[in-house]
Protein backbone atom coordinates (compact mmCIF):
# COMPACT_ATOMS: atom_id res chain seq x y z
CA UNK A 1 0.00 0.00 0.00
CA UNK A 2 1.46 3.60 -1.24
CA UNK A 3 4.58 1.72 -2.17
CA UNK A 4 5.03 2.79 -5.57
CA UNK A 5 8.25 0.61 -6.15
CA UNK A 6 7.41 -2.62 -5.12
CA UNK A 7 8.08 -4.87 -7.62
CA UNK A 8 8.44 -8.70 -8.01
CA UNK A 9 7.89 -11.46 -10.73
CA UNK A 10 4.19 -12.93 -11.37
CA UNK A 11 3.01 -9.22 -11.33
CA UNK A 12 0.16 -8.90 -13.98
CA UNK A 13 -1.69 -5.42 -13.48
CA UNK A 14 -1.01 -2.86 -10.75
CA UNK A 15 -4.27 -1.28 -8.99
CA UNK A 16 -4.87 1.51 -6.65
CA UNK A 17 -7.33 3.20 -4.87
CA UNK A 18 -4.91 6.76 -4.94
CA UNK A 19 -3.39 8.29 -7.87
CA UNK A 20 0.80 7.59 -7.36
CA UNK A 21 3.91 8.61 -8.68
CA UNK A 22 5.52 5.83 -10.01
CA UNK A 23 7.50 4.30 -13.06
CA UNK A 24 4.57 1.70 -13.64
CA UNK A 25 1.53 1.99 -14.67
CA UNK A 26 -1.76 2.07 -12.10
CA UNK A 27 -5.31 1.31 -12.30
CA UNK A 28 -7.44 3.30 -10.09
CA UNK A 29 -10.86 2.29 -8.81
CA UNK A 30 -12.86 4.18 -6.26
CA UNK A 31 -13.36 2.50 -2.88
CA UNK A 32 -16.87 1.75 -1.36
CA UNK A 33 -17.59 4.53 1.27
CA UNK A 34 -19.08 2.93 4.37
CA UNK A 35 -20.82 5.04 6.41
CA UNK A 36 -20.03 3.36 9.95
CA UNK A 37 -16.10 3.04 9.00
CA UNK A 38 -15.81 6.46 8.37
CA UNK A 39 -18.34 7.88 10.93
CA UNK A 40 -17.56 5.30 13.28
CA UNK A 41 -19.86 2.91 15.16
CA UNK A 42 -21.67 5.23 17.67
CA UNK A 43 -21.65 8.83 16.65
CA UNK A 44 -23.84 10.38 18.99
CA UNK A 45 -21.96 8.86 21.82
CA UNK A 46 -18.38 9.88 20.59
CA UNK A 47 -19.74 13.50 19.77
CA UNK A 48 -20.72 13.35 23.22
CA UNK A 49 -17.65 12.53 24.86
CA UNK A 50 -15.88 14.94 22.76
CA UNK A 51 -17.51 17.80 24.13
CA UNK A 52 -16.35 16.97 27.16
CA UNK A 53 -13.23 16.98 25.68
CA UNK A 54 -13.75 20.59 23.77
CA UNK A 55 -15.47 22.30 26.77
CA UNK A 56 -12.04 21.16 29.01
CA UNK A 57 -9.84 22.92 26.37
CA UNK A 58 -11.98 26.14 26.08
CA UNK A 59 -11.47 26.11 30.08
CA UNK A 60 -7.93 26.43 29.65
CA UNK A 61 -7.47 28.29 26.33
CA UNK A 62 -10.27 30.48 26.32
CA UNK A 63 -13.93 29.90 24.42
CA UNK A 64 -12.75 31.42 21.08
CA UNK A 65 -9.96 28.82 20.59
CA UNK A 66 -9.90 27.38 17.03
CA UNK A 67 -8.62 23.85 17.00
CA UNK A 68 -6.30 22.40 14.53
CA UNK A 69 -5.26 19.35 14.58
CA UNK A 70 -4.16 15.85 12.55
CA UNK A 71 -4.74 11.96 13.42
CA UNK A 72 -2.06 9.51 12.49
CA UNK A 73 1.82 8.65 12.83
CA UNK A 74 5.07 11.20 13.71
CA UNK A 75 6.86 10.38 11.00
CA UNK A 76 4.17 12.19 8.79
CA UNK A 77 4.19 15.30 11.37
CA UNK A 78 7.93 15.35 12.09
CA UNK A 79 8.87 17.30 8.85
CA UNK A 80 10.82 20.46 8.73
CA UNK A 81 8.83 22.77 6.76
CA UNK A 82 5.26 21.78 7.73
CA UNK A 83 6.21 22.74 11.64
CA UNK A 84 7.72 25.81 10.71
CA UNK A 85 4.67 26.71 8.41
CA UNK A 86 2.08 25.92 11.25
CA UNK A 87 3.88 27.78 13.49
CA UNK A 88 4.33 30.81 11.81
CA UNK A 89 0.22 30.36 11.89
CA UNK A 90 0.47 30.41 15.31
CA UNK A 91 2.44 32.88 16.56
CA UNK A 92 0.15 34.75 14.03
CA UNK A 93 -3.27 33.86 15.72
CA UNK A 94 -3.31 33.34 19.30
CA UNK A 95 -6.78 31.78 19.83
CA UNK A 96 -5.24 28.60 17.82
CA UNK A 97 -3.98 25.31 19.51
CA UNK A 98 -2.65 21.81 17.85
CA UNK A 99 -3.86 18.65 19.26
CA UNK A 100 -0.80 16.07 17.37
CA UNK A 101 -2.77 13.22 17.99
CA UNK A 102 -0.74 9.78 17.62
CA UNK A 103 2.74 8.64 18.69
CA UNK A 104 6.20 8.09 17.37
CA UNK A 105 9.08 10.28 17.87
CA UNK A 106 9.23 13.13 19.88
CA UNK A 107 11.35 14.97 17.15
CA UNK A 108 8.23 16.94 17.01
CA UNK A 109 8.22 19.00 20.56
CA UNK A 110 11.84 19.84 19.36
CA UNK A 111 10.73 21.47 15.76
CA UNK A 112 7.58 22.94 17.93
CA UNK A 113 10.48 24.76 20.20
CA UNK A 114 13.03 25.76 17.32
CA UNK A 115 10.02 26.77 14.83
CA UNK A 116 7.15 28.39 17.67
CA UNK A 117 9.40 28.74 21.17
CA UNK A 118 7.58 28.58 24.35
CA UNK A 119 4.96 30.06 24.21
CA UNK A 120 3.75 27.99 20.65
CA UNK A 121 4.81 25.00 22.46
CA UNK A 122 2.16 25.57 25.48
CA UNK A 123 -0.25 25.64 22.77
CA UNK A 124 0.63 21.85 21.21
CA UNK A 125 -1.52 19.47 23.22
CA UNK A 126 0.07 15.69 22.64
CA UNK A 127 -2.41 13.22 23.49
CA UNK A 128 -1.22 10.34 22.47
CA UNK A 129 -2.92 7.65 20.64
CA UNK A 130 -6.79 8.22 20.25
CA UNK A 131 -9.68 7.29 19.01
CA UNK A 132 -10.55 9.13 15.67
CA UNK A 133 -13.99 8.68 16.14
CA UNK A 134 -13.93 10.88 18.95
CA UNK A 135 -11.27 13.65 17.78
CA UNK A 136 -12.31 14.12 14.83
CA UNK A 137 -15.09 15.86 16.64
CA UNK A 138 -13.03 18.02 18.55
CA UNK A 139 -10.67 19.32 15.68
CA UNK A 140 -11.97 22.18 13.34
CA UNK A 141 -9.36 22.37 10.65
CA UNK A 142 -7.04 19.97 9.55
CA UNK A 143 -4.01 21.52 8.07
CA UNK A 144 -2.33 18.31 6.05
CA UNK A 145 0.91 17.01 6.91
CA UNK A 146 3.29 17.40 4.24
CA UNK A 147 5.23 16.24 2.28
CA UNK A 148 4.42 12.97 3.62
CA UNK A 149 0.41 12.97 3.69
CA UNK A 150 -2.30 11.19 5.77
CA UNK A 151 -4.19 8.69 4.36
CA UNK A 152 -7.76 7.20 5.93
CA UNK A 153 -7.46 9.20 9.12
CA UNK A 154 -7.98 12.30 6.80
CA UNK A 155 -11.18 10.55 5.32
CA UNK A 156 -12.84 9.70 8.71
CA UNK A 157 -11.83 13.28 9.79
CA UNK A 158 -13.99 14.93 6.59
CA UNK A 159 -17.08 12.73 6.69
CA UNK A 160 -17.99 14.31 10.16
CA UNK A 161 -18.11 17.27 8.17
CA UNK A 162 -14.90 19.41 8.68
CA UNK A 163 -12.32 21.95 7.23
CA UNK A 164 -9.03 21.04 5.71
CA UNK A 165 -6.11 22.13 3.58
CA UNK A 166 -4.04 19.72 1.69
CA UNK A 167 -0.63 20.11 -0.58
CA UNK A 168 -0.66 17.37 -3.46
CA UNK A 169 1.20 18.81 -6.19
CA UNK A 170 0.65 15.23 -8.11
CA UNK A 171 -3.07 15.24 -7.92
CA UNK A 172 -3.40 19.12 -8.59
CA UNK A 173 -1.32 18.95 -11.49
CA UNK A 174 -3.16 15.61 -13.00
CA UNK A 175 -6.62 17.15 -11.91
CA UNK A 176 -6.39 21.23 -12.30
CA UNK A 177 -9.33 22.49 -10.97
CA UNK A 178 -11.83 19.39 -11.61
CA UNK A 179 -11.49 17.94 -7.80
CA UNK A 180 -14.59 16.84 -8.01
CA UNK A 181 -17.61 14.69 -9.66
CA UNK A 182 -20.41 16.08 -11.24
CA UNK A 183 -22.41 13.85 -9.22
CA UNK A 184 -21.21 15.19 -6.19
CA UNK A 185 -21.04 18.60 -7.06
CA UNK A 186 -25.06 18.55 -8.03
CA UNK A 187 -25.58 16.77 -4.91
CA UNK A 188 -24.16 19.54 -2.65
CA UNK A 189 -25.75 22.77 -4.46
CA UNK A 190 -29.13 21.57 -3.69
CA UNK A 191 -28.58 21.04 -0.18
CA UNK A 192 -27.31 24.55 -0.18
CA UNK A 193 -29.48 27.78 0.99
CA UNK A 194 -28.53 30.56 -1.42
CA UNK A 195 -26.88 32.63 0.81
CA UNK A 196 -24.11 29.56 0.82
CA UNK A 197 -24.19 28.86 -3.08
CA UNK A 198 -23.33 32.72 -3.29
CA UNK A 199 -20.51 32.49 -1.16
CA UNK A 200 -19.42 29.17 -2.68
CA UNK A 201 -19.48 30.43 -6.13
CA UNK A 202 -17.28 33.13 -4.73
CA UNK A 203 -14.76 30.28 -2.99
CA UNK A 204 -15.23 27.39 -5.14
CA UNK A 205 -12.11 26.21 -3.88
CA UNK A 206 -13.74 25.45 -0.62
CA UNK A 207 -15.05 22.56 -1.89
CA UNK A 208 -11.72 20.81 -2.44
CA UNK A 209 -8.89 23.10 -1.26
CA UNK A 210 -5.70 20.91 -2.22
CA UNK A 211 -2.99 23.08 -3.66
CA UNK A 212 0.56 22.66 -5.27
CA UNK A 213 2.25 24.97 -3.18
CA UNK A 214 2.69 26.43 0.78
CA UNK A 215 1.91 29.77 0.00
CA UNK A 216 -1.90 29.22 -1.03
CA UNK A 217 -1.80 26.26 1.50
CA UNK A 218 -1.37 28.81 4.36
CA UNK A 219 -3.81 31.33 3.01
CA UNK A 220 -6.33 28.68 2.88
CA UNK A 221 -5.41 27.93 6.48
CA UNK A 222 -5.43 31.55 7.25
CA UNK A 223 -8.97 31.79 5.68
CA UNK A 224 -10.38 29.02 7.75
CA UNK A 225 -9.02 30.49 10.58
CA UNK A 226 -10.34 33.92 10.94
CA UNK A 227 -13.66 33.95 8.78
CA UNK A 228 -16.38 31.77 10.59
CA UNK A 229 -18.59 31.92 7.85
CA UNK A 230 -16.02 30.63 5.50
CA UNK A 231 -14.99 27.39 8.18
CA UNK A 232 -18.85 26.67 8.61
CA UNK A 233 -19.40 26.64 4.87
CA UNK A 234 -16.40 24.38 4.48
CA UNK A 235 -17.82 22.33 7.00
CA UNK A 236 -20.81 22.02 5.46
CA UNK A 237 -19.53 21.02 1.88
CA UNK A 238 -17.82 18.22 2.93
CA UNK A 239 -20.73 16.57 5.14
CA UNK A 240 -22.61 16.73 1.89
CA UNK A 241 -19.85 15.38 -0.60
CA UNK A 242 -19.46 12.66 2.10
CA UNK A 243 -23.24 11.93 2.02
CA UNK A 244 -22.77 11.77 -1.61
CA UNK A 245 -20.18 9.16 -1.32
CA UNK A 246 -21.84 6.83 1.09
CA UNK A 247 -25.17 6.76 -1.35
CA UNK A 248 -25.49 3.64 -2.39
CA UNK A 249 -25.71 4.28 -5.63
CA UNK A 250 -21.70 5.43 -5.37
CA UNK A 251 -20.52 2.05 -3.59
CA UNK A 252 -22.54 0.13 -6.28
CA UNK A 253 -20.82 2.13 -9.00
CA UNK A 254 -17.32 1.96 -6.43
CA UNK A 255 -17.95 -1.81 -6.68
CA UNK A 256 -18.36 -2.70 -10.46
CA UNK A 257 -15.48 -0.61 -11.23
CA UNK A 258 -13.28 -2.50 -9.04
CA UNK A 259 -14.81 -5.74 -11.02
CA UNK A 260 -14.14 -4.38 -13.90
CA UNK A 261 -10.57 -4.51 -13.04
CA UNK A 262 -10.21 -8.10 -11.81
CA UNK A 263 -12.43 -9.65 -14.59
Amino acid sequence: HGNANWNVNGIDVRISHFPQNSKYTYFIFEEPRLKELYLGPNPKEEKKIANQIRKKLEKKYGKDIVVLGTIGRFIKLQSEEYIKLICEVMKKYKNTIYLACGDGCIHVKDLVLKYGGEEVLSRWIFPGQVNPHIYGWVIDIWPDTFPLRQGKSLGEFLAKGKCFVRIHKEFVQKQGKNLVLNNELKYILKHLSNEEKHLFLRNPQLLAPIFDNQKDYKEFLELFITNKNIRSLGSKLQKLRFRCLFSKQYNKDSVESFMKLIQ
